[in-house]
């Protein structure tokens, strides 16, 4: 165990064993986003949301992907088979939120990954690129 003054540090072997079943289990496909200074009115931010694959994966054994924003989105399910974007979803927003995404494999397995949506780098965020609008 190592110490400093603001967390202790110690080796947890298991937590790579199940770091390593998540990767699995989604097979490697990840959930991101990007945030945009906005330019809607009444919302902080412009968001594109997406999937990209993590080391050697790839979305081709990606279907499609289900989006879930919450109610404020009115609890509608937003769904993308368009592999050439990253079956990316955009949206505005004035808050944060949690994303959940459903992934449906070209073998019909589904997994279930999740994303919470933060501002954190909203002062650093460009204006959205008009081929993304």
């Amino acid at each position: 165990m190592h110490s400093s003054s603001v967390y202790e540090i110690t080796v947890d072997t298991n937590r790579n064993q199940i770091r390593n079943q998540y990767y699995n289990d989604c097979r490697g496909v990840m959930l991101v986003h990007k945030i945009f200074k906005s330019t809607s009115d009444g919302q902080h931010y412009d968001l594109l949301i997406y999937v990209i694959p993590h080391n050697e994966a790839s979305l081709i054994q990606v279907k499609s992907v289900e989006y879930f924003l919450g109610p404020f989105w009115g609890n509608q399910v937003f769904k993308t088979k368009n592999r050439s974007k990253g079956f990316a979803v955009k949206t505005s927003a004035y808050g944060e939120f949690l994303c959940t995404a459903k992934i449906t494999f070209t073998d019909n397995q589904e997994m279930f990954v999740h994303r919470y949506i933060d501002f954190e780098m909203g002062g650093y965020a460009p204006f959205i690129k008009e081929e993304l609008k």
